[in-house]
């Protein structure tokens, strides 16, 4: 009995004694692990990597279409230093960074899963540098700034959005449209359209525009990407001209041959549009048309498509009128009223907290 209790006894304290080295060993390991991040802000950088991803890991819907990279940057920069614009048209993130150079991207490149990535390459400017991630989709992006490092995730629009409109302000850069009585087409286009939008991202829509700032754009490129992101509706913004006569005026609305949506056709679009429009603005009705052959590219979009030609700037009348803001909220009112008919007639309430 003795020998047996005596083999208990050692049993004990062998146990006792793993127990104790387990718990110091642990302990040592912390210890070395914050000596080495003190000493090393890589290596915390890599553990805070390392959370982030699995933040990101756990909020995926789809392990395809959402992904992200690591962006290193310098240990002086925070968030608020960096500016991220999205570039939706031509798919790509830009990130202006002020006091880097090229040289710092060379030795330490952008890392990560990069399955929507198809091309990473940046300027160097006075401020430092714009790095430009180009995507192969329109996609959202999210980023978290962590420890010296910009981890960025790209979402398609395709996932996150159920309802989508694209607006297309006519013309830009070199392309002007017409132009009379100190009024230029393509600036028009674009005041009508920042309100159009300013009024629907109210509501439960993402709305994409063709063109944010002056530029050219394609025609090509503009029915692209409506049809990439699978829109709901389509709408290209122009104002009329008549070389002939100063007398012409009033909106004109021609619609798309193009497929119906939700039983939606672009005529039965351009008509509710065309109504709205003349009843908020009391303007000349010149009512509904097909689309003519000088805009038939129009007819390859995928969904119900307009092209609106909101007034005649070559009547000096109608011309001022398009430079007030008085007379383009009204017609913009006329737009988003509209808006809101066809997404009915779809069988979809888009309305915000009226639901």
């Amino acid at each position: 009995m003795n020998n047996h209790f005596s083999k208990f006894i050692v049993k004990i304290i062998l146990c006792g004694s793993i127990l104790i080295f387990t718990a110091g060993f642990i302990l040592y390991r912390e210890f070395l692990v914050e000596e080495v991040e003190s000493k090393n802000p890589s290596a915390k950088l890599s553990a805070a990597q390392s959370n982030v991803q699995n933040e990101m890991k756990e909020t995926k819907k789809n392990e395809d279409v959402q992904q992200y990279l690591i962006i290193p940057v310098s240990s002086d920069l925070e968030e608020a230093d960096i500016l991220v614009t999205n570039q939706y048209m031509s798919k790509t993130i830009k990130l202006s960074i002020p006091g880097m150079n090229a040289d710092y991207f060379k030795a330490t490149p952008v890392r990560g899963q990069n399955t929507l990535l198809k091309n990473v390459y940046y300027e160097e400017t006075k401020k430092g540098i714009d790095l430009y991630l180009v995507l192969d989709q329109i996609c959202e992006e999210k980023h978290y700034f962590n420890d010296s490092c910009i981890c960025m995730e790209f979402i398609p629009v395709t996932e996150l959005y159920e309802n989508i409109v694209v607006l297309d302000p006519g013309h830009g850069g070199k392309d002007h449209g017409s132009v009379a009585y100190g009024v230029v087409e393509k600036e028009i286009t674009m005041r009508v359209v920042r309100k159009v939008t300013q009024m629907l991202q109210a509501e439960d829509v993402w709305v994409l525009n063709t063109r944010s700032t002056d530029e050219f754009v394609s025609y090509e490129n503009r029915i692209q990407a409506a049809n990439e992101i699978q829109a709901d509706l389509y709408l290209a913004f122009h104002t009329n001209a008549d070389g002939n006569t100063r007398i012409t005026n009033g909106i004109h609305t021609y619609y798309a041959d193009s497929p119906a949506k939700d039983g939606l056709t672009s005529q039965k679009f351009a008509t509710l549009l065309q109504n709205q429009m003349v009843m908020q603005t009391k303007a000349f009705d010149k009512g509904t048309d097909k689309l003519n052959a000088k805009t038939e590219a129009l007819n390859e979009l995928k969904m119900p498509a307009v092209m609106i030609e909101t007034g005649y700037i070559t009547n000096k009348q109608e011309a001022l009128r398009l430079t007030s803001d008085y007379y383009l909220n009204e017609l913009v009112q006329g737009v988003y009223d509209a808006v809101l008919q066809s997404y009915d007639a779809m069988g979809k309430d888009i309305r915000r907290g009226k639901k």
